[in-house]
C-alpha cells in the first residue's frame, strides 16, 4: 500500500461553539418546490406511502452545481445512487443497513421511539455494518457501527462491535458517536436480549478531508463509499490484527482526489434520469 498519507487535523466536537453554517450562503426560506424527479432507492429515504423514492426539485437539483451545501435531498440522493452501485458490486455480500438522514435527526429530536420503526422489520443485530449519515450546524459527517452482530454471536476470531465517525473537516465527534451507542443499547434492550450489552468500542477515524467550507456531503457520500469498499482493512486497523499493513491515513484507503468528482458526476446522473422521465409517456 502507498506510503502516502492523509494530513493529520483533528478538532474537538463543541457544539455550542462550532457554527457551521457561517460559511455557507444564507439562504431565504421559500415554499416547498414542486418535485421535478422522483428517483427509486434501493433504501427506505422518507416517510409516506412512497418510502423508496428520493424527491428532488429543480431547486435540489441546483445544490449539485457550483459552492452549494447538500441539503438532506440531495444527500439522500447521493447515498441511494451509491447503494445501488453497491448491490452490483463485489462487495453486496456485506450485510450492510443504510439509514436516511432523516434518521439522526429524529432521533436526536424525539429519542428511540421517534425512530423505533424504523428496524421493525430488519435486525441491527443481523448486520455487519450500519451506516448512518448525520448533520450539525449544516455540516455532514457519517457514523458507522461496525460488527453489531458481534454484541449476540462473538465467534472466535471476529472483531468487535466497533462505533466510528468519519468527518471530512477533521472533529471529533465524541457526543455524536454516544448517540449512536444510546440508539444501539435502546435497540438491544427492546429486544429483551438478556444481559448487558457488552463491550463496544467508539472513536474518530481520519478520511478524505474537504478542501473548503461547502463539500461535507459529496466528501461525506465518498468517504461512506470507500469504507465500505475496504471495510475489512479499515476494520483491520481499528481492530490492530496482525494482517493488517500501513495506516488508516494511506491514501489507496480514501482516495481524496476521487473525491473532488462525486459532486459533478452526481450531477450528470440526476440530469440524465431527468431527461429520461421526462421522455416517459
Amino acid at each position: 500500500m502507498s506510503s502516502t498519507t492523509l494530513p493529520d487535523k483533528t478538532f474537538p466536537e463543541k457544539d455550542d461553539v462550532i457554527d457551521i453554517e457561517t460559511l455557507y450562503e444564507q439562504e431565504e426560506r421559500i415554499p416547498v418546490p414542486e418535485v421535478i424527479l422522483h428517483y427509486e432507492s434501493f433504501m427506505p429515504v422518507s416517510r409516506g406511502k412512497e418510502p423508496n423514492l428520493v424527491g428532488l426539485a429543480q431547486a435540489d437539483l441546483d445544490r449539485l452545481i457550483g459552492k452549494k451545501f447538500f441539503n438532506d435531498e440531495v444527500v439522500d440522493f447521493g447515498l441511494s445512487v451509491w447503494y445501488e452501485r453497491f448491490l452490483a458490486s463485489s462487495q453486496r455480500n456485506l450485510r450492510l443497513q443504510v439509514y436516511s438522514t432523516f434518521f439522526y435527526r429524529t432521533y436526536r429530536e424525539k429519542g428511540y421511539q421517534g425512530v423505533a420503526r424504523w428496524c421493525r422489520r430488519i435486525s441491527p443485530f443481523d448486520q455487519d455494518c450500519i451506516i448512518i449519515p448525520a448533520s450539525h450546524n449544516k455540516h455532514w459527517f457519517a457514523l458507522i457501527i461496525c460488527n453489531p452482530r458481534a454484541l449476540l454471536v462473538p465467534e472466535q476470531g471476529s472483531t468487535s462491535c466497533t462505533i466510528i465517525c468519519m468527518d471530512s473537516l477533521g472533529y471529533d465527534r465524541p457526543a455524536s458517536r454516544k448517540h449512536a451507542l444510546n440508539w444501539l443499547r435502546d435497540e438491544y434492550n427492546t429486544r429483551l436480549l438478556q444481559g448487558d450489552i457488552g463491550s463496544v468500542q467508539s472513536k474518530d477515524i481520519p478520511c478524505a478531508q474537504q478542501p473548503n467550507g461547502y463539500d461535507c456531503g459529496p466528501y461525506m457520500i465518498h468517504n461512506i463509499s470507500c469504507f465500505v469498499r475496504h471495510f475489512k482493512v479499515v476494520m483491520n486497523h481499528i481492530q490492530g490484527l496482525p494482517d493488517s499493513s500501513g495506516t488508516l491515513r494511506d491514501v489507496d484507503i480514501w482516495q481524496p482526489d476521487l473525491a473532488k468528482i462525486l459532486r459533478p458526476n452526481l450531477q450528470t446522473h440526476a440530469q440524465r434520469c431527468l431527461r429520461t422521465s421526462q421522455q416517459k409517456p
